[in-house]
């Protein structure tokens, strides 16, 4: 396919509550979206579009449609995609929708990709994709999102969108691409405010995520073991009077975080929700009270799943390593080691002993372990002719041995090393006449 046809094709990875309802505003922008899922993970919303299509899952493609409701209203075809080296083929963009559990398995996928040079990667709420994936691949690059850009979700593969971001802050690595690389973006989100950030890593502080989350449901957690009648968690939690307080704080330490890390001029707290969501409100409170793309939809955990929610999973994740950036930077990482430690010992009945033994400054999940603070300021502001040579310079080998480490030879490999191997000549002149 001609790069000018390929510009036009956009990619999903990820057949979620994100992910689907993307792929529709994507066709509904007149852009062409394919939706992949991988064998492990098509689970009902792909499945329930593939049978749409009456055909084979082994075929390369499907056509299928999405129905969506709520704010955005309408019926959008969609092709779904069973290989991911044939969405490489066919699109100019890919976006990562995964939750970031899948993100590795998602980069080892690429890293098993040809023709992936000219392919934009990007990921919504990023929480540093392009840091932990710029050794392992090598895209035209990377574009993360600071968090998701709608409320939604899915079911039966029709989306319901609660509500589009009205703005948003993205970074792209390496930091001097084209700003045109997010003019797809913009035409699938066209009524949205999007900000541009110094380099794809900062997008990791606008994450609102980290600090409406965790802490202010660690305090409701009482009240929704209780049952507590209609306990929503916006208004209830992270609006309440002690919610809000633990919010505002990890807010401004991150804030204070992201300038250290060359990201200034970002808004805090609740004037970072309120660029998101382009209304005023006075605090938190009054905001998670009057927070329109959630009020229908406020989300509480289920108490029996509660261990496994997000919030208390992937959220803190994030923050033990903000608190490993704040000590490299210089910078007390209690903040965050408050909240990482008492939603720890919330969930894990031997959390302290589960812990003792977990490694020091440890930021192998962004891929920069042992990196000191003025080398993690070098890569994440690295420049596209830094990363070329790089990977000339050896990561372009060290995925090849990668792929064959994970895979094994290939059959023409197998076969070129049987061939050279005198002593299989008489065993492979048996099989050549056996077989004609």
């Amino acid at each position: 396919m001609s790069s000018s046809n390929r510009s036009s094709c956009i990619g999903v990875a990820g057949a979620g509550n994100s992910g689907v309802p993307h792929a529709a505003m994507i066709s509904k922008a007149g852009l062409h979206a394919y939706l992949y899922a991988d064998k492990k993970h098509r689970k009902s919303n792909f499945n329930d579009l593939l049978l749409q299509s009456y055909k084979d899952g082994n075929l390369p493609f499907a056509d299928a449609f999405i129905n969506t409701a709520g704010e955005v209203i309408g019926t959008y075809n969609v092709t779904l995609v069973f290989s991911i080296q044939r969405m490489v083929n066919m699109c100019g963009e890919i976006w990562n929708n995964m939750p970031e559990f899948a993100h590795d398995q998602f980069v080892a996928e690429l890293e098993e990709c040809d023709n992936l040079g000219d392919v934009l990667i990007g990921t919504v709420t990023a929480n540093g994709f392009s840091s932990k994936a710029r050794n392992r691949i090598h895209p035209r690059g990377f574009m993360d999102l600071a968090v998701s850009p709608m409320a939604s979700r899915s079911t039966l593969g029709n989306a319901f969108i609660a509500g589009v971001k009205k703005g948003m802050y993205c970074g792209l690595f390496p930091c001097d691409l084209p700003v045109s690389v997010m003019d797809n973006y913009r035409k699938v989100f066209s009524e949205q405010t999007l900000r541009g950030l110094p380099n794809g890593f900062s997008a990791l502080f606008a994450n609102t995520n980290l600090w409406v989350h965790p802490g202010p449901l660690l305090l409701g957690l009482v009240a929704a073991e209780m049952n507590a009648p209609g306990l929503k968690f916006y208004p209830d939690c992270f609006g309440g009077r002690f919610g809000s307080r633990v919010a505002a704080n990890l807010a401004k330490a991150i804030n204070a975080l992201a300038q250290k890390y060359q990201a200034p001029n970002l808004p805090v707290g609740v004037d970072l929700s309120q660029f998101y969501y382009d209304f005023h409100a006075s605090d938190i409170p009054d905001f998670a009270k009057r927070l329109p793309a959630y009020n229908a939809q406020s989300f509480m955990p289920n108490v029996e799943t509660m261990e496994k929610s997000r919030y208390l999973i992937e959220d803190p994740a994030v923050l033990g390593t903000l608190a490993t950036l704040a000590k490299l930077a210089d910078m007390s990482p209690r903040p965050f080691y408050a909240v990482v430690d008492m939603v720890g010992m919330a969930i894990n009945d031997d959390y302290i002993n589960d812990t003792c033994e977990l490694p020091e400054d440890d930021l192998s999940a962004l891929d920069m372990k042992g990196l000191s603070f003025s080398e993690i300021i070098g890569a994440i502001n690295e420049t596209k002719d830094e990363w070329d040579q790089r990977w000339e310079g050896g990561l372009e080998a060290e995925r090849i041995n990668r792929v064959k480490a994970a895979s094994g030879p290939n059959f023409h490999e197998f076969i070129a090393a049987r061939l050279a191997d005198p002593a299989m000549k008489p065993v492979w002149d048996e099989f050549v006449h056996s077989q004609f």
